[in-house]
């Protein structure tokens, strides 16, 4: 049986992830680097945002640009 969590007992940073689902997004979660798990919608919406409102929603909800796991290792070599 899956296991069942409430959003508003997570933190914000979870819920803006759960946002980001909600909205038709899949989101990889990732340990060291490797993908771990998925966080998906269950039903997408019936009608998607169109690009530029989803991605103006995403810049209001991850304001710093996420860094890339991939690009930071490479730095480091």
């Amino acid at each position: 049986m899956a296991m069942r969590a409430n959003v508003v007992d997570l933190s914000p940073d979870v819920q803006q992830i759960i946002a980001c689902a909600e909205l038709g997004e899949v989101v990889v979660l990732e340990r060291d680097g490797l993908p771990v798990a998925e966080i998906r919608p269950v039903n997408y919406p019936t009608q998607r945002l169109v690009s530029a409102e989803r991605l103006a929603l995403l810049k209001e909800l991850f304001p710093e640009p996420m860094m890339d796991s991939g690009r930071i290792l490479e730095e480091d070599r």
